[in-house]
């Protein structure tokens, strides 16, 4: 985490596992790894703006067999 003036910048990794059906994927029991990143606008002690998000198509890659095509 790394904080100047009012913005602060975060970085959080999450771990779980497939087990139930996500963006039409039917569950794999795969183990999942995935990073969010985001920058916050801090005023008056409270986040009023936030910008960032999860690496989507890594999880995504994870979440299928190779070569497997997108749902559709």
């Amino acid at each position: 985490m790394l904080a100047e003036r009012d913005r602060v910048a975060y970085r959080v990794t999450i771990r779980g596992t497939h087990r139930d059906s996500f963006l039409g994927i039917e569950p794999t029991g795969r183990r999942v790894t995935v990073s969010f990143f985001a920058i916050v606008r801090v005023a008056d002690g409270k986040l009023v703006e936030e910008w960032g998000g999860l690496d989507q198509v890594d999880m995504l890659r994870q979440l299928r067999a190779p070569g497997e095509p997108a749902p559709a």
